[in-house]
C-alpha cells in the first residue's frame, strides 16, 4: 500500500501545476487487472495508478507529463513497477508526433517517438521507446507498439493494440496484443474501461482483465482528449513488464 500512495504523490504532482491552465487537459485514473500466468498457474492482481496532463506551448506544440505507479500482488510479496515521463509533441486535425524521456521501473532512463493519424472517426498510431540502466548498458529494454481506435460517437472507443517488447533487464522478450474499450458519461468528467491483454513470452503466456475509472480534466470529451492531450510515454512498458513477469 506505501507503494501505492508513492504513485499517487507522483500522478499529483504531475497534473497539478497546470490545472490553472485554460489550454492545460489531462486525466488521472485507477485500474484493477486480474492477470493470468500459463506458466506457474498462479492469478495476480494488478492495481496501477497513473496520470498526464499537457499544456499547450503556442501553435501546434506542447509539453507534456505522464507517470504511473502499478503495485502486482506475487505471493506473500509485490512487485511495483513504475515510470514517469516529460514529452514534447505537435498535433494538429489530421496528426500528432511527438518525443519523449524519462524514467523507467526507477532505474533505467529513456527516450521515444510516437505518433498518431486521424481519419473522421478512425484513430491509427505507434510508439517505439528505448531505455536502460545507466550503469550498465547491457540490459536495455526495447518496446515497439501499434494501435488502432474507433470513436462510435465522441464519448466512446473501442481499440486494438498490437506490441513487443525485448528486455534484456528482466531476460524475456514477448508479443502482446489486446483490445478495449472506454465511454465517458455525458455532462461528467469520469469515463470508464475495460480491456483484455495477452502477452505471449518465451516461457510463459499471461492474460489480463482489467477495468479502469479515470477523471479528465480540461476536455469536453474523450475524443478531444486523446488527439490533443499527452502521449503514452513509458505507461504501456511498465504495463508490459508485469505481463512478463
Amino acid at each position: 500500500m506505501k507503494k501505492l500512495f508513492v504513485g499517487a504523490a507522483m500522478a499529483a504532482a504531475v497534473v497539478a501545476p497546470g490545472v490553472a491552465s485554460a489550454e492545460t487537459q489531462g486525466y488521472v485514473g485507477l485500474g484493477f487487472a486480474s492477470l493470468d500466468n500459463s506458466n506457474d498457474g498462479a492469478v495476480e492482481d494488478l492495481v496501477t495508478l497513473d496520470g498526464a496532463v499537457s499544456t499547450n506551448l503556442g501553435g501546434a506544440w506542447n509539453l507534456g507529463f505522464s507517470a504511473s505507479n502499478a503495485d502486482m500482488g506475487h505471493g506473500d510479496h509485490s512487485h511495483t513497477y513504475s515510470s514517469i515521463d516529460a514529452q514534447l509533441f505537435t498535433n494538429t486535425d489530421t496528426y500528432s508526433f511527438g518525443a519523449y524521456v524519462g524514467n523507467v521501473m526507477g532505474e533505467l532512463y529513456g527516450v521515444g517517438v510516437g505518433g498518431a493519424y486521424y481519419m473522421g472517426q478512425f484513430t491509427i498510431g505507434g510508439d517505439v521507446s528505448y531505455a536502460q540502466d545507466r550503469y550498465d548498458a547491457d540490459y536495455p529494454i526495447t518496446t515497439w507498439s501499434l494501435n488502432a481506435g474507433y470513436y462510435i460517437n465522441d464519448n466512446f472507443v473501442v481499440n486494438a493494440e498490437y506490441g513487443y517488447t525485448d528486455s534484456e533487464w528482466e531476460g524475456e522478450e514477448g508479443d502482446l496484443w489486446g483490445i478495449g474499450a472506454e465511454y465517458r458519461f455525458a455532462d461528467s468528467p469520469f469515463s470508464v474501461s475495460a480491456n483484455f491483454t495477452s502477452m505471449e513470452g518465451e516461457f510463459s503466456e499471461t492474460e489480463a482483465f482489467g477495468i479502469g475509472v479515470r477523471y479528465n480534466f480540461g476536455s469536453s470529451d474523450l475524443i478531444t482528449r486523446d488527439r490533443t492531450g499527452a502521449m503514452n510515454g513509458f505507461r504501456d512498458v511498465t504495463r508490459n513488464h508485469a505481463l512478463l513477469y
